[in-house]
């Protein structure tokens, strides 16, 4: 990347690149330097903005990583892994109606594949886990519901247990986790 950097420095897609590896590494302060440059390089690329939101969601900056998921909604409608991050973000700021309308908004905007339906079901886990911590059981257990269907049937597509497919649902590695909690507390079950 530095030989990159020399070569192209006005390049957003290197700068959010950059980016996203310091924050992979954990190292934040450089994370959100990168991805500010590249904001500043081009304003209205909605990936950078998300990955913003992403960065200030995580380091716990809840009205920051508000900013970032509506700006890149308000340039990019349709993804609906935003809307997603944005009912969490909506729901640590103790915002409950409006994170449910993200993630309805979410489930409304996603395109699962039949090769992939992950992102409807991480989406389900999530409004899931917000309703639950919110007391709303009876929609926490209708949306474990419809993740659990939907994770079977990856596991299904992936030639069974998990065990042998522990990361049956790339990119959320906690997600199998989650779903053994969400299953003994709302169905009452040791193993999903």
């Amino acid at each position: 990347y530095r030989v990159a950097a020399v070569q192209t420095p006005s390049s957003v897609e290197l700068w959010n690149n950059v980016g996203m590896c310091f924050f992979e590494k954990r190292k934040v302060v450089a994370a959100i330097a990168c991805l500010k440059r590249a904001v500043s390089l081009e304003p209205f690329q909605w990936k950078v903005h998300f990955n913003l939101g992403l960065l200030h969601l995580y380091t716990g900056q809840y009205a920051s990583a508000f900013a970032f998921f509506s700006a890149a909604l308000n340039l990019e409608p349709e993804p609906s892994l935003v809307y997603m991050y944005l009912g969490i973000t909506l729901s640590r700021l103790d915002d409950y109606t409006n994170s449910r309308n993200a993630y309805a908004r979410a489930i409304g905007t996603a395109t699962p594949t039949e090769d992939d339906p992950t992102p409807t079901a991480i989406t389900h886990l999530n409004c899931c886990i917000t309703a639950f911590n919110h007391g709303d059981f009876g929609e926490a257990k209708k949306h474990f519901l419809i993740f659990d269907g939907l994770y079977r049937t990856i596991e299904e597509d992936n030639g069974g247990a998990e065990e042998h497919h522990p990361d049956l649902l790339p990119g959320f590695p906690d997600a199998i986790e989650k779903r053994d909690i969400m299953g003994a507390l709302l169905l009452g079950r040791e193993n999903s």
